[in-house]
């Protein structure tokens, strides 16, 4: 009788958290938001999602990062319609925003965000904020660089 094994692969662990956030907020806006409910200084970057030199002044993304000694926080939009996709984390569709969050301190700023976002009216427009598990996302690795 032959035996048929199955391996599983080791789940990854990520040293980072990520949340979704819908709203009907612009990018500007909601980075100002987090600016002043955070004290943070989110700054406007571009990062190139191709990797051929030739299309990556057409593959531009736009995005807002804040790091310090502690965190480094970067804001996405999710929907960037650039050539050959259309949104960052496509099994997401229904969420504006990615926030991704690491550093040594992630776990307080977790907090801190979190916080904020129950214990008060400080995040205004923000219609959804929730925790997502990158382990569940296939297109994580477009916003790993």
């Amino acid at each position: 009788m032959n035996r048929v094994r199955t391996i599983s692969a080791p789940k990854q662990e990520y040293e980072f958290q990520l949340f979704g956030i819908s709203t009907p907020m612009k990018d500007y806006q909601l980075a100002w938001e987090f600016n002043r409910v955070l004290k943070i200084d989110f700054c406007k970057k571009e990062y190139s999602l191709s990797q051929k030199k030739e299309e990556q002044e057409k593959n531009l993304i736009s995005y807002y990062e804040y790091k310090d000694t502690n965190y480094l926080f970067r804001l996405f939009q999710n929907k960037v319609s650039q050539k050959g996709i259309e949104y960052l984390i496509p099994e997401m569709k229904s969420l504006d925003f990615i926030l991704f969050l690491s550093g040594t301190e992630k776990e307080k700023g977790t907090e801190i965000l979190q916080h904020n976002w129950k214990n008060s009216n400080l995040f205004k427009g923000i219609v959804l904020f929730k925790n997502l598990s990158p382990a569940k996302l296939k297109s994580i690795d477009n916003i790993l660089w």
